[in-house]
């Protein structure tokens, strides 16, 4: 495939979870179709509109395909070479890489390193809070593994954090917007408990939760990195907008989580 082959415009009807809006572009290019295809595939593993274990599965799989560049973006590494799936930090993602390891064996045609980054944004749409984004098709899927030690760990200081993202080319603000990923998701290692009280959902909840200076709500935990990044003088003004004003994030993590692919 070419670079740049379709332009997607991901939306979820509230009537029908199978509706996909495609801007004129897509509409006269018929290789693009095959996405319709793929969609209503991954919509049914993912349980619609639910945002089940898979579907947050497929959004933290397409921040760690990327998150091992010097300027962010994926390039389907994490699914090609089986080494980094070794990683500690990745371990968790056997059955999301299972799962669209038998999409790219149906769809030969479509790399992985698209397949990834097409479930993370379907998943994002279809989870409760989800923002609309664009999906660009056409990526070059990697022919060399990517070094995995370079992926930020639960229990990075802010400080390191910061740095890793500023490689990759995002702003203290990008860092936080992005955290809020962690909205919708939940412990894959020992302790498998929400990081907030509205577990498979993307909303704001989250950061007011991880300022709440009580510890962790009822049946929830904290990741260690996400608090020292609350609590950096660094990053905290965002992190407390964020809490107070859900719109304020909801459009933050669209535009960051774009740039992040």
């Amino acid at each position: 495939m070419t670079k740049l082959t379709c332009l997607i415009l991901i939306f979820i009807s509230l009537l029908n979870v199978n509706a996909l809006i495609f801007d004129r572009w897509r509409v006269i290019k018929p290789q693009c179709r095959v996405w319709d295809k793929i969609a209503a595939e991954m919509k049914t593993a993912f349980g619609g509109k639910s945002c089940n274990a898979l579907a947050t599965s497929a959004i933290r799989l397409s921040f760690h395909d990327a998150g091992t560049h010097n300027q962010c973006g994926s390039d389907g590494s994490i699914m090609i070479f089986p080494v980094e799936l070794e990683n500690a930090n990745n371990l968790q993602f056997a059955k999301i890489t299972s799962f669209l390891r038998s999409i790219q064996n149906k769809y030969p045609t479509e790399g992985f390193a698209d397949i990834i980054q097409f479930a993370g944004i379907l998943a994002t749409v279809l989870c409760p809070g989800g923002p609309k984004i664009k999906f660009v098709a056409g990526r070059a899927d990697a022919t060399e593994a990517n070094d995995a030690s370079l992926l930020p760990g639960l229990f990075d200081t802010s400080e390191k954090l910061l740095k890793d993202f500023d490689r990759m080319g995002f702003t203290p603000t990008d860092l936080v917007a992005l955290l809020g990923a962690h909205s919708c998701g939940r412990g894959t290692d020992f302790i498998f408990l929400p990081f907030d009280q509205t577990e498979n959902k993307i909303d704001s909840r989250f950061y007011a939760e991880v300022l709440d200076e009580d510890g962790p709500r009822p049946g929830t935990q904290r990741l260690p990195s996400d608090e020292n990044v609350s609590k950096d003088p660094v990053t905290h003004g965002t992190w407390v907008k964020f809490s107070q004003r859900p719109l304020a994030f909801k459009a933050a993590y669209r535009v960051k989580k774009k740039k992040y692919l």
